[in-house]
């Protein structure tokens, strides 16, 4: 009964926040601004103690909020932003590695900047590619080359650097004009896809 009860008022706080953030959400975004910082509002904190206590002590599978798990939700963080590592930078993610076995102090904190931190630099990182997307269309690519392409670069190594991340992407483009070509697209008809 006991957990009833708690489950039921931890319903009805998160369901009454919801209608307030609702509200405070759409009259914050009125203009989405897709290049700003992302930052955790003034509540998150308390939600994610909340939830991260319900979840640690009734979960049916009752599992331990511990480093093991810790790495598992980094890896799987990681992993849903850059399954295919065209992203991020070996760089960056020597540097996410301090959170790696640290996620679970900072959820029990409500310490929601790490998960920010990493959301941003994909947010940037992102920025960057599109840029370099956007100018490499200004020139058609030359097929006469022999090269490969690596589709699935889940086991690659990061790239070190932005010349490395060009590269991959060019490759990339010049894979996708090149499929556009052999269904018949002319290439001013391919950059616009």
């Amino acid at each position: 009964m006991k957990k009833y009860i708690i489950l039921l008022s931890a319903f009805l706080i998160l369901n009454n926040c919801q209608k307030n953030i609702s509200e405070d959400l759409h009259a914050q975004n009125q203009i989405v601004d897709t290049n700003k910082v992302v930052e955790p509002l003034d509540f998150y904190p308390e939600i994610n103690k909340m939830v991260t206590t319900i979840l640690s002590r009734y979960h049916y599978k009752k599992f331990d909020l511990d480093d093991s798990l810790s790495s598992v939700v980094f890896n799987n963080y990681i992993n849903s932003l850059d399954y295919n590592k065209s992203y991020f930078l070996k760089s960056d993610l020597d540097n996410f590695e301090k959170y790696k076995f640290a996620l679970d102090e900072n959820l029990h904190l409500g310490n929601l900047l790490p998960a920010y931190e990493i959301f941003n630099v994909y947010k940037t990182r992102m920025n960057e590619r599109m840029k370099y997307v956007l100018g490499r269309l200004n020139k058609e690519f030359d097929f006469t080359k022999n090269e490969t392409f690596i589709i699935d670069r889940e086991k690659e190594s990061w790239a070190i650097n932005n010349d490395e991340l060009d590269e991959i992407w060019r490759q990339k483009l010049k894979n996708e004009a090149l499929n556009l070509k052999l269904s018949g697209k002319e290439w001013e008809k391919s950059k616009e896809t």
